[in-house]
């Protein structure tokens, strides 16, 4: 009997051996692929303020680097106010006007060239540290959802659109996707919009692509379930996509939030960002908004004239 209590002690024992061994194998697993994340984030992070400084210009900038060198001569200066005031009298108003759009010029082709062919918008939301490129595999439907702009796996990947979507911002909903980053970036900052004042004073969201800017009037923010939206939703039958609409206006979570004033309707281009939200992964925190101006920009020198 004593033999038999001996020999299962060092049969648990064995087993505690083991199952120390496997824990420690998985805490080392744990931490390498933790160091691998923080690694490959902070890469990323500076991979995309590299392109910012690279290929993102303010406006004034663009202009500087691109105005003719008149010298001192008042005649040739007082002249050019003369036909710039002429113009803005017999141009158009800008779509652009009473927008306080951010100042950038984005060298979207540069960026096609020289670092992701993938590359064919630029997304800006203030009030966030939204800021980022737009990519679309051709092929692969979520590849940057695990991949980021140098085409490594890991997070935090990038801002991008399926290939169900035309690269033209044409489609009547197109959906845009992003992680819901635990260090505050990519998508996790829509979230702000849960608070009623944050969305309230942070209205806009702006997409630029080559010399042009879309505008995009947020109408909605609100927790919805992980269905995909453009796959489930026939935004091609009127009735379908209105009954869609008429669903989302009328949830009303404490953190839901709706623009009554903002007008939405079938016929309108809808831009819908989409993040996880936090332990729930049944469920998607989304950002709506309806275009409602686009022009050229930077914008022609008689537009800023009237944009000033």
């Amino acid at each position: 009997m004593k033999g038999s209590g001996n020999g299962e002690h060092q049969k648990n024992k064995k087993i505690w051996a083991m199952a120390a061994g496997i824990c420690s194998i998985a805490f080392v697993c744990c931490l390498v692929w933790l160091l691998y994340s923080v690694i490959t984030g902070r890469r990323a992070a500076s991979e995309l303020e590299a392109l910012r400084e690279s290929y993102v210009e303010t406006v004034e900038d663009a202009q500087d680097s691109t105005a003719p060198d008149f010298g001192e001569s008042e005649t040739v200066v007082g002249n050019q106010k003369e036909e710039t005031a002429e113009a803005a009298e017999t141009t158009e108003p800008s779509p652009l006007l009473g927008y306080e759009i951010p100042a950038k010029d984005v060298d979207i082709e540069a960026l096609q060239e020289k670092e992701n062919q993938d590359i064919y918008a630029w997304l800006t939301i203030p009030g966030t540290v939204i800021d980022y490129p737009v990519l679309q595999h051709p092929e692969e439907p979520d590849y940057y959802l695990h991949h980021n702009l140098d085409h490594s796996s890991g997070y935090p990947g990038c801002i991008y659109s399926q290939n169900l979507n035309s690269k033209e911002w044409d489609d009547p909903n197109t959906v845009l996707y992003g992680h819901n980053m635990k260090n505050g970036t990519m998508f996790a900052e829509l979230h702000y919009y849960e608070d009623p004042e944050f969305f309230q004073e942070n209205p806009y969201v702006y997409i630029f692509t080559q010399g042009y800017v879309r505008i995009y009037h947020i109408f909605g923010a609100y927790e919805y379930d992980n269905r995909h939206l453009l796959l489930t939703i026939d935004t091609q039958d009127p009735a379908a996509f209105a009954a869609y609409l008429v669903e989302v206006q009328g949830l009303n979570g404490l953190r839901d939030h709706f623009n009554e004033e903002v007008s939405v309707g079938i016929e309108d281009k809808i831009l819908t960002l989409e993040t996880c939200v936090s332990n729930k992964p049944e469920k998607r925190y989304i950002v709506q908004a309806v275009l409602e101006a686009e022009g050229q920009w930077p914008a022609a020198e008689e537009t800023m004239t009237q944009l000033q």
